[in-house]
Order: C-alpha cells, then sequence, then structure tokens
C-alpha cells in the first residue's frame, strides 16, 4: 500500500513538472516596444504569466485593459485577466521609478506544444510583440544552423555576411538561397538575385568563427561577436571636395529581422529636404514578405535622412551614386541596425557622433534670464564644448575624416543659428521656465535689443565654400538669415502690415474701421522700442482683428513677405558674414526658382527659369536648374496632349483611383484624424463655405488613416458633409510621399481635369478660400 501511494505522489509530482514550463529571456521577433523586455514566460495548466521590465527612459506607461495575447497561426486573442502593477495615476498613467520597474500580466492557459505567441494592445500606439518564441523553433532555412546571424570580418571588423531564414545579404544585396551542399567541413552555398548568381564557400566552427570565400582555396575569416563600432576599421574616405555636387541615384535596401505581415504595415517612408527647393521630399518604401526592401531616388547632393519603418526610426546620410544596405533587428539588444555599402563609414560616424550636441532644452534652461551679452558668451561657450567632444571622439572612435569635418561644420553653423534665434530662444526659455513656476512666480518675455557688433563675433565655417553645403545646419542658418528681422524687437509681421496698408490703399481697397484702427495702433506705437504694456494691449484689443486680417490678405502679404526676406537675407548676410554676393545669395535664388515655379505654367516657368539663369553666377547651381527646368518643361508638354494626369509611381496611381471619379469638379483634399484638435477646428470652420458652394462644381474630401479609431470615425463623418476615405498603413505611406505629408491638418487642391495645383495648401479663412476655389470653378 506504501508502495502505491509513494508511486502515485511521484507520479503527480512528475505531472505537475510537466505542466510547468518557465522560459527565460525568450526571443521574440518585431517589437515596436523599445523601452520593453520580456524577462519570463511561465506556462502552466492554470495559466500563462508574461513578466515584462520596463526601462526608466519610457518615463511612464499604461496598461491596457484589454491586452492579449496569441497563438501564431490561430485567429482568438486570450485576453489579459489580472495584473501585478503599482495603481496608475490620476492621468492614468504609472511612473517608473530610476531603477526601472518589473511586472507581470496573466491570461488562461495555452497549450504546452505551442511554438510562438503574439502579444498586442487593442489600441492606436499600443505596444505589440510578434514571435515569442516559447518552444523548440524547427530548423527551417536551408543554411545550416550554425551559420545563422551576422558576421564581421577579423581584419577589419566590418560587417561584410549575414544568413538568416530565408535570405542571405552579401555585397549590400539581399540574396535567395538556391542550393546548400556539404562536402565534408565544406559548405558550398549558392546565392541567385535575379539572373545574377554567387557561390560562397564556407567553414563553421563552434566557437561563433567562420571562414567565407568565393572559392574553396581562398577562405577569410569571421566572427560572430560584434565588435562596436569604434573597432571598425574603414578605408580611407572621400574627402568633401570630391565628387560633391554630382547628381546621382541612391540605392537604399534592407532588411528587418523578424518581419511579419501581421503587423499590417508592409511599407516606410524615407524623408529629407532638399536644401535646392527648400521642401521636404518623401519616397515610400515597399517592404516584401521576407522583410526586405530596396527604394532608388535621384539625389543632388550627400544629406542626411530620415527613415521611418517597421523596426524603428533612424537618421541616415545617403550619398549620390552610392549604395546603402541596412540591417535592422527591432529586438536585438545588442545592436540595432548594421549598415555595409559605400557609405557606411559615413552613416557609423554620424550614428556615433549625435550626443555632441547640447540637447536643446539644457540649451534653454541655461538662457532664460541672460542678457544679449552673456547670451552670445553662452552661445560661444556652447560651441567650443561641442568642438571638444568632437575632438575627443575622433580619437576614440577612429571617425573619417568626412565625418570630422561634416560634424565641425555642423557645430560652427548651428552656434550662427543660434545666434539669430536669440529672441525665439529666449522666449521658448521663459515659456518652459513658466511651466514649472506658480502663477504668482511667471516671468515676462521682454525683447532685448541686439547690436550690430553681436553678430560677428561668433562667426565660424566659411559660407561661400561649398563643402558646407554638406551640412544640413548650413541650410538652417540660410533660413534662418531669411526669416530673422534682428533689428525690431517685435515681430517683422507689424512692419508687413504697415506695408500692406500702403498697397491697399493704393488699390483703393476699402478696409474695416477695426482694421484701419489696427494699423493706426501699429504705425503710432509698435514701430519704437519694445514695451510690454503696448504689446499685451495690441493683442487684447486686435488679436482676432490681426490674425482675420492676416488671412483676408494672405497673397498680397506673401508677396510682400518675399521682398521683406530678401531684404533680411541681405542685410544679415553683410552683418554676419560681411559678404553681399556669393554662393549664399545663389542658394536663395535657386530656391526662389523653384518656390516660383511650383505648379507653374510653361510661361511662366521659362520666365522664371531666364531670370535664374541670368541672376545665378555659381556653375553648379545654374546646371541644377537648367536641369529642372528642360525636364519640368518635357513633362508639361506631355501634359497638354493628355488627359492631364501623368502616372509617375504607385502613389500617384492611388491617388488618382480616390478621385478620378470627381473629374469635371474641383477636388478639395483634406487630410485629417480624429484626435488630431486643429483638424477638427478645421473641418467645423468650413462648414458655412460647404453650405455656400453647395450647388457648384467642387467637391470636399477627407481621408484619413488607421490611427483614427473606427468608432470614433464612425461618429463624426456623418456630420461632416463631403466624400470620405479611411486608407490603410501602406496606402497612408504612399500618400505621405506624394504630398510630402509631415504633420496634419494638411491640405491640398485638385483642379477639373485631376491635375494637383497646390500640393500643400495653407490655413485659410472661408473668405479667401472661397474666392480661390470659385477662381478654379470657374475656369
Amino acid at each position: 500500500m506504501k508502495r502505491i501511494l509513494l508511486t502515485n505522489i511521484l507520479l503527480c509530482a512528475v505531472l505537475f513538472l510537466q505542466a510547468q514550463t518557465v522560459i527565460k529571456n525568450p526571443e521574440y521577433g518585431m517589437s515596436n516596444a523599445g523601452n520593453l523586455e520580456i524577462i519570463q514566460i511561465e506556462l502552466n495548466s492554470n495559466e500563462t504569466v508574461i513578466s515584462f521590465y520596463i526601462s526608466p527612459q519610457a518615463g511612464s506607461f499604461g496598461i491596457a485593459a484589454k491586452s492579449f495575447i496569441k497563438v501564431v497561426g490561430q485567429p482568438d486573442s486570450l485576453f489579459m485577466t489580472k495584473q501585478t502593477a503599482p495603481l496608475p495615476e490620476a492621468n492614468g498613467f504609472i511612473p517608473i521609478p530610476p531603477e526601472g520597474m518589473s511586472y507581470n500580466l496573466y491570461f488562461p492557459p495555452i497549450d504546452l506544444k505551442v511554438n510562438r505567441i503574439d502579444f498586442g494592445e487593442p489600441m492606436s500606439n499600443g505596444w505589440y510583440i510578434y514571435d515569442i518564441e516559447i518552444g523548440k523553433q524547427p530548423h527551417i532555412s536551408p543554411a545550416p544552423k550554425e551559420l545563422l546571424g551576422n558576421w564581421f570580418s577579423t581584419e577589419n571588423n566590418l560587417w561584410e555576411y549575414g544568413f538568416y531564414d530565408s535570405i542571405a545579404v552579401y555585397d549590400s544585396k539581399a540574396w535567395d538561397y538556391k542550393s546548400v551542399k556539404k562536402e565534408k567541413d565544406l559548405y558550398r552555398i549558392s546565392l541567385q538575385k535575379g539572373d545574377n548568381e554567387q557561390v560562397l564557400f564556407i567553414k563553421t566552427d563552434k566557437d561563433k568563427i567562420c571562414w567565407v570565400g568565393k572559392s574553396a582555396d581562398n577562405l577569410k575569416k569571421y566572427n560572430a561577436e560584434f565588435p562596436g563600432i569604434g573597432k571598425m576599421k574603414f578605408p580611407d574616405s572621400t574627402n568633401l571636395n570630391e565628387n560633391l555636387f554630382e547628381t546621382g541615384k541612391v540605392i537604399y535596401s534592407g532588411y528587418i529581422n523578424g518581419f511579419t505581415n501581421r503587423i499590417g504595415l508592409n511599407s516606410g517612408i524615407i524623408r529629407f529636404t532638399n536644401p535646392l527647393t527648400n521642401n521636404m521630399e518623401s519616397h515610400a518604401i515597399k517592404i516584401d514578405s521576407k522583410g526586405t526592401f530596396t527604394v532608388e531616388f535621384q539625389l543632388d547632393f550627400p544629406m542626411e535622412a530620415t527613415i521611418s519603418i517597421p523596426g524603428g526610426a533612424n537618421r541616415m546620410f545617403v550619398e549620390p551614386g552610392k549604395t546603402i544596405f541596412q540591417y535592422l533587428n527591432p529586438s536585438g539588444s545588442l545592436y540595432s541596425q548594421l549598415v555595409m555599402g559605400e557609405s557606411a563609414a559615413v552613416i557609423y560616424g554620424m550614428s556615433s557622433t549625435t550626443n555632441i550636441v547640447t540637447p536643446q532644452m539644457e540649451f534653454l534652461e541655461a538662457i532664460t534670464e541672460m542678457s544679449v551679452k552673456e547670451y552670445m558668451n553662452y552661445v560661444s561657450l556652447v560651441k567650443e564644448k561641442e568642438l571638444e567632444k568632437l575632438e575627443q571622439l575622433r580619437n576614440e572612435n577612429n571617425l573619417i575624416d568626412k565625418i570630422y569635418q561634416i560634424r565641425k561644420l555642423d557645430i560652427n553653423f548651428r552656434a550662427e543659428v543660434n545666434v539669430l534665434q536669440f529672441s525665439t530662444n529666449k522666449r521658448m526659455a521663459v515659456m518652459y521656465a513658466n511651466q514649472k513656476l506658480n502663477k504668482n512666480e511667471q516671468l515676462e518675455y521682454i525683447p532685448l535689443k541686439m547690436e550690430q557688433a553681436d553678430l560677428k563675433f561668433i562667426r565660424g565655417a566659411s559660407a561661400t565654400n561649398p563643402i558646407a553645403m554638406q551640412s544640413s545646419q548650413y541650410f538652417n542658418l540660410l533660413n534662418r538669415m531669411k526669416y530673422t528681422d534682428l533689428l525690431s524687437e517685435y515681430s517683422s509681421m507689424y512692419k508687413l502690415m504697415i506695408d500692406l496698408s500702403t498697397i491697399l490703399e493704393d488699390k483703393d481697397i476699402e478696409l474695416s474701421t477695426e482694421e484701419k484702427e489696427m494699423l493706426e495702433y501699429i504705425k503710432i506705437y509698435m514701430k519704437q522700442d519694445y514695451d510690454m504694456d503696448v504689446s499685451r494691449t495690441f493683442s487684447q484689443m486686435y488679436i482676432d482683428c490681426y490674425r482675420k486680417f492676416q488671412s483676408k490678405y494672405s497673397k498680397e502679404i506673401q508677396e510682400i513677405s518675399a521682398r521683406f526676406n530678401d531684404e533680411n537675407f541681405r542685410l544679415n548676410a553683410e552683418n554676419i558674414f560681411g559678404i553681399s554676393e556669393g554662393l549664399p545669395f545663389d542658394l536663395v535664388r535657386v530656391q526662389k526658382y523653384f518656390r516660383s515655379t511650383k505648379n507653374a505654367s510653361l510661361d511662366l516657368l521659362t520666365n522664371e527659369f531666364n531670370q535664374a539663369k541670368r541672376e545665378i553666377k555659381t556653375d553648379f547651381l545654374k546646371e541644377k536648374v537648367m536641369a529642372d527646368y528642360y525636364k519640368r518643361k518635357t513633362e508639361l508638354e506631355l501634359v497638354a496632349t493628355t488627359d492631364g494626369v501623368i502616372y509617375k509611381n504607385e502613389a500617384d496611381k492611388f491617388f488618382d483611383s480616390l478621385i478620378k471619379k470627381y473629374r469635371g469638379k474641383v477636388v478639395y483634399v483634406d487630410f485629417w484624424a480624429t484626435w488630431c484638435g486643429p483638424c477638427k477646428d478645421g473641418i467645423k470652420r468650413i462648414k458655412p463655405l460647404k453650405e455656400e458652394l453647395a450647388d457648384k462644381d467642387v467637391v470636399f474630401v477627407y481621408i484619413t488613416n488607421p490611427t483614427s479609431v473606427e468608432n470614433d470615425y464612425k461618429k463624426m463623418i456623418p456630420d461632416i458633409k463631403g466624400e470620405h476615405y479611411k486608407v490603410n498603413a501602406d496606402e497612408w505611406n504612399l500618400l505621405t510621399s506624394k504630398f510630402n505629408i509631415y504633420g496634419i491638418p494638411h491640405y491640398a487642391l485638385v483642379d477639373k481635369s485631376g491635375k494637383i495645383i497646390n500640393d500643400r495648401l495653407k490655413h485659410m479663412e472661408n473668405g479667401p478660400l472661397k474666392e480661390l476655389l470659385m477662381e478654379e470653378i470657374e475656369k
């Protein structure tokens, strides 16, 4: 009897042990939860317990009530039953202590034979973690298991090979496996990309070492251990002066480790500001089911671009005519990305030097109560500290010369930008300081007058040397020089109001009594030194009139502003750099050409081109304008012989598929979202105008994306008269690339033929907007 009892006890113990499985630090695929880690999963017959650790960098977090897990391949979600975490504060979020925080989420039990699960939160911008491994994964790759991963040269520590389940990366390309054969201890792996085939001979070792070569007799040694950026030895870099302005095609390719279509997003966006047009350019990135992608685009000269793609957002230095391949590892703790290709040295260098910049909030906190002279000395001190950091990094990380030169330019030009942004920075500093102060302690922003002598001592890099164009801060400086009126303590807009009143009088345009009083107040009181009481009185009496006046005469203000900005630029260039001609002036002329000819007719394009050709003295800039003119001239002539619409890419086709049914009508397009306050304000404002134009040939089209919660969307659209489209994330990326959307609301205008006549329509009051729409309707 005792023997039977003992046997039963042992049997129960065995069954209990079999029914409980603990997985420490499980592997997983894609994740958008950068500060969240899964540290343990416990599986038993009663529940599934996932233990998380969240780093203090997240600041605070919330736990969605309907957090769920889902067995990969099965449709049903298993929702959270309970959780162990501190109670949220009044705002619904849990603050994270300096050491981080661990907490558990509990879910219903799952079959112990399951291999992978997904975790998610059913909410906008919720956390998702895919392909969490809880069972032994079968080896499904044609490549041998011991070869899978990334391999670094033992000679220079550069990343040269990547072998993954379905693809291999070599020579900045993603290859398919064609065949894998083994003879003794040597693998013969045949790779294929289109019509190209490459054979690699590989010998592996248990100690994370392998030997790879194109022939069995010439193998080089590689290590699976990531050496760190500082140990990478790049070949000599091209000097900044070489091949600086050769227009060429950029080929940006990559692979996202662990990519899955279940994320519902198969695309990304690469963006950069084209300094010639002074406009943002966007290019959609299409990702295939394996997680690989390639995008090609023309570039005039090297610059930094921003990439937003499943797997993370990052900055990338792109160069005309060069190829980049990027490995993205969303769940990687050792390295989140690797780069190979002709620009790899520059990209790694850019990444390693991002921390030399003084954080904006740190800069602002220091200047709150500084005088002009103290501020200028502080800008100079910040500049010297950043240069010291750069020198230190140059020695520690073996920076190539090109990176050192670019970052040195950045530091010098950033200092000059801060000089020009004196008033703006001071205003922001006071605003942020007041957020931490009680009502009776609030600081008042009082503009301080800057003297001409204050502008010169900070001068750094040459503004007339073409290598300055390698620095994004250089173009930021040129813009500041255009839009900053250093001699006026008030906003330069008040000067424009006075000039505008003169123009309106010449045109015999009758102003309202309130408008006349407002302009008279500006003339009398706001041309003198800054007075706090005067400024406060103006805001109290005329702020609404002022805003409506700006919108009502927006066309005239744009014309005056252009002249005013040209004068600003001339004065600032003379005062800061002591120049009145040269590269900066030619760049501004080029930007003016592109601004004036956007959506222009052939006649206007030709007139502006002829003027720009006469004025621009810098040869390579003149060549850029000529190339643009002849390209656009050909396109306009082609449009004249077609139905008015030319499809250049998938984005063009998709947008036209939405609006094609409205041919013969003017189309006002509003890109919006249910959570966007300014979007909803704009929709409300325009409602009376839509009633006025109800019998006219105009249609109002509203386009939103998946961030608009479905229930809110369904409740709101019945009250928004117009045509409605809710596109998916990939379709939104296409539209983003076509219209260069980087914030909403975003408006566009399409004519009766389907041609986009304004892809970035500015906010307008109903009166001016009605005039614009009627002008197009009556054509």
